[in-house]
């Protein structure tokens, strides 16, 4: 009975804390203002299940168990980025439940962009003696936006290899971390770099591996170059 009485409070405490607009409060996973109702609930839930049978209390622990380590695993999966506190949806929710790896980068070119041309180079080793890949040469005039692909697959958690778009006098310079989704791991990852506003008629792509004691595996180094359809 007591805690019967109690749910009722809590459920309606619950909804009212649910019923903001920004219902995760912010960048978190799970409802941050109900951590002050933990210490209430351990003794009202205590007291009740001090209560019941013995055997109905050993069975009513054991039940919470799992949801104990999921609670765990999921706190897992936000530090590590796999779901995202704040953005997720029931979506990315269920499509990542129980992944234990992050999502690999995946830019989408929008409709109304069309492909001016694409190059591409293949295979290289990047060690501590060749830590710069072959770099593509790409021009930019009347280009609005450039996709970068790149395969690699590497051996060390801590790889500092990142994909670089830049001028030769790195006026215009961009770059991305690619070693959290390689590890033990060929990925295949993708960038949208906006050039609409670089100053030179050339920029270069390729990989450096910063990291020159990890190894790194290069499978394949695509570029894309896309202008707006000004129709559109």
């Amino acid at each position: 009975m007591l805690l019967i009485l109690f749910l009722w409070p809590l459920l309606l405490i619950i909804y009212i804390l649910s019923s903001w607009w920004c219902w995760t409060y912010g960048d978190g996973f799970g409802q941050r203002p109900l951590i002050e109702y933990i210490p209430l609930v351990v003794l009202v839930f205590g007291t009740a299940i001090h209560t019941i049978d013995r055997k109905w209390r050993i069975g009513i622990v054991s039940m919470g168990i799992p949801f104990i380590g999921l609670s765990l695993f999921q706190g897992f999966q936000v530090h590590e980025g796999i779901i995202r506190g704040g953005v997720t949806t029931k979506h990315t929710y269920w499509s990542h439940f129980f992944q234990w790896y992050t999502d690999a980068p995946k830019a989408e070119i929008p409709k109304n962009y069309n492909s001016v041309y694409m190059s591409q180079v293949g295979q290289a080793e990047l060690s501590e003696k060749k830590s710069y890949s072959e770099a593509l040469v790409l021009p930019v005039e009347g280009v609005a936006l450039i996709k970068l692909t790149v395969e690699l697959s590497g051996t060390h958690e801590d790889t500092n290899v990142r994909i670089v778009l830049s001028s030769k006098d790195a006026s215009y310079y961009k770059t991305e971390f690619n070693g959290m989704y390689i590890y033990n791991f060929k990925r295949s990852m993708s960038y949208a770099f906006p050039v609409g506003n670089c100053h030179s008629d050339t920029l270069y792509a390729y990989v450096w591996n910063g990291d020159t004691k990890s190894n790194v595996s290069i499978q394949s180094l695509k570029a894309e170059a896309y202008k707006k359809n000004e129709r559109d």
